[in-house]
């Protein structure tokens, strides 16, 4: 099981529980046809991570737990690949992410670490990442551009209520909440 993040595919509660079977995984899936409503072409994603996502032009990028992994020092690898298979690795202590000044890649290993303890859900909604911008993200941005994700949270939580679409508010405040507790301020 792959936990794949395209669009609006989020982390599923399965493709989570599955990551420890496959933590180191290198495998690649290359769907050859896969077209969606933001990213037109080929998406390639990885196995094995604690979440994959897929970029505009065949970009991926892919959270793993580094190979030092622990509960005092959850070190992840950030690991870019680029259509024509260059990778470059990050790692990151999550607990360090300024979710207010972040880039989508920084945000999307805090997500998957946050799930990781725990205190999120399976259903956080890649819409995060990106807010009401909808055009395709490719890997210069996700990895370079920085945004306040507390706004954008609070962003689509009040859009959310204003239209009447309760469930997505209740899970645009849960992550808000979460988001505020661990920059300390609630």
């Amino acid at each position: 099981m792959i936990n794949a993040i395209s669009g609006g595919l989020g982390i599923t509660r399965t493709a989570i529980k599955n990551r420890e079977q496959n933590q180191i995984g290198k495998a690649v899936v290359r769907t050859n046809d896969y077209t969606n409503s933001f990213y037109n072409g080929p998406a390639h994603l990885r196995i094995g991570g604690l979440v994959s996502r897929a970029l505009d032009k065949g970009a991926n990028v892919t959270i793993y737990k580094s190979d030092s992994y622990t509960t005092e020092n959850p070190m992840l690898r950030i690991v870019t690949t680029s259509a024509d298979g260059e990778e470059r690795e990050q790692l990151i202590d999550p607990r360090t992410i300024d979710i207010s000044n972040a880039t989508q890649n920084e945000m999307l290993a805090l997500n998957a670490y946050l799930v990781d303890q725990g205190k999120l859900d399976g259903s956080v909604p890649t819409s995060i990442l990106t807010g009401t911008d909808i055009t395709p993200t490719d890997l210069a941005k996700a990895s370079n551009l920085r945004s306040n994700f507390l706004d954008i949270a609070r962003d689509m939580m009040e859009m959310q209520y204003k239209a009447h679409n309760y469930s997505g508010y209740a899970i645009y405040s849960k992550m808000l909440g979460v988001y505020e507790s661990f920059m300390g301020r609630k």
